[in-house]
């Protein structure tokens, strides 16, 4: 928070010209997809999230069984 402050402080110095240049905290809030992840804290979006990894690796695993069954005989 206080580097946004300081940010906004050192923008508001500047011309326009210069601050067009500047991108805005939310542009680079939007390009951290690990931020956007961490501020999600619905515990419904987390369980959805679990199950959907739980069946990526169920047919990961399926099909790694498959082709080792299949390599034995």
């Amino acid at each position: 928070m206080a580097a946004r402050v300081g940010w906004v402080v050192s923008a508001s110095t500047l011309p326009h010209t210069e601050m067009a240049v500047q991108p805005s905290p939310e542009f680079s809030m939007r390009l951290s997809p690990i931020r956007a992840t961490l501020k999600t804290h619905s515990l419904e979006e987390w369980f959805w999230r679990l199950v959907f990894v739980g069946v990526v690796c169920d047919f990961l695993y399926l099909g790694w069984f498959i082709a080792r069954s299949l390599r034995a005989r």
